[in-house]
């Protein structure tokens, strides 16, 4: 989906979600690549590694739902209860409960703005939309292309003057705008009312 990616969404590496899922970092690589086509907006280092995913957007592309607390809780990592006892002044230590909660309400919060977003019209789906702009370039190209077909009558219409080879001009950018505005009327009569499901 086409949107900016907020600095406080809730990322999470290949590798964690492939924790979250139970499945393998291939199996998730595999699915974030489709879902790369379809929209989804990833952080990559230089080299062009995957370092983040959104994971409200992946949620609602990928129609699964993830909950950090669940997951920490059926996965529970060695010393975990060292780590939730040991108090910090800079916020919740990384694999605690405490930040397992803020992650829950972060990845809410993130839920709710894709919601409010996908009402109100400000996300789209680019699998759907590249298709149908190549099919609009390819109309408005054979217009253009069309016009040396008519250098002959604009050659006639310019012996007459300045004004006339104006005209004969205005003439053809009529009909090329006519022949772009049906082909985009019949393209967004095609179109479905909603996104399907990927």
């Amino acid at each position: 989906m086409v949107g900016q990616v907020n600095s406080e969404t809730l990322f999470k590496t290949v590798t964690e979600l492939a924790e979250m899922e139970g499945v393998s970092k291939a199996a998730i690589s595999k699915r974030l690549k489709k879902l790369e086509a379809a929209g989804l907006e990833l952080k990559r280092n230089d080299r062009g590694h995957i370092v983040g995913v959104p994971v409200a957007d992946y949620e609602a592309l990928a129609n699964v739902t993830i909950d950090p607390i669940k997951v920490s809780a059926a996965r529970p990592e060695a010393g975990k209860t060292q780590v939730d006892s040991l108090p910090s002044s800079l916020g919740p230590l990384p694999g605690s409960l405490e930040h397992k909660r803020l992650e829950e309400k972060q990845l809410d919060i993130d839920r709710k703005k894709r919601a409010e977003a996908l009402e109100m019209g400000q996300l789209v789906r680019l699998d759907l939309l590249r298709p149908a702009l190549e099919r609009a370039g390819k109309v408005i190209q054979a217009g253009i292309n069309r016009l040396e077909n008519r250098a002959d009558d604009l050659c006639l219409a310019a012996e007459k003057g300045s004004h006339a080879a104006r005209l004969e001009l205005k003439g053809y950018s009529a009909e090329i705008c006519d022949l772009v505005a049906k082909e985009l009327a019949a393209i967004a009569a095609e179109a479905p009312e909603g996104d399907p499901p990927l």
